[in-house]
């Protein structure tokens, strides 16, 4: 797996506060106190140094879907622009992600930004994801 398939270490430390605990092939070693530096290595490589476990995507989505009964839902997209004429002039592409219950399939909450990867689009699902749990329980 590739760093960009793992969640973020601020993300992988949310969720083990939300109660994933996953033990995972790859951890972030911390490398520089003063500058909150962390960086990903498999996990026989870590030896001695202070770590936490990072967390990938796939895991991060299926545990929202199993524990919360959430989906996240990643979708791409393509957009396009008009001259004063009609004319189309610019055309991007994206993706984007919404939360969703399992069982009705209906989206209660959007991710309004647009992204460059579907990983990153799903890093910020499930981030999203853990803000509503976050919200719905206070």
């Amino acid at each position: 797996m590739e760093a960009n398939d793992y969640c973020s270490y601020e993300l992988s430390l949310a969720l083990k506060k939300a109660g994933c605990n996953f033990y995972t092939d790859a951890v972030y070693l911390h490398r520089d106190r003063s500058l909150n530096d962390f960086s990903i290595a498999l996990v026989s490589r870590w030896g001695n140094e202070e770590y936490h476990h990072a967390v990938p995507l796939w895991q991060a989505q299926k545990w929202l879907r199993e524990k919360y009964g959430l989906h996240i839902s990643v979708n791409p997209y393509v957009d396009s622009s008009n001259d004063a004429d009609g004319r189309k002039c610019d055309e991007w592409q994206y993706w984007a992600s919404d939360i969703m219950p399992v069982k009705t399939a209906r989206t209660i909450a959007e991710v309004d930004e647009m992204y460059d990867s579907y990983e990153q689009a799903l890093s910020a699902g499930i981030e999203a994801a853990l803000q509503f749990l976050d919200n719905k329980n206070k």
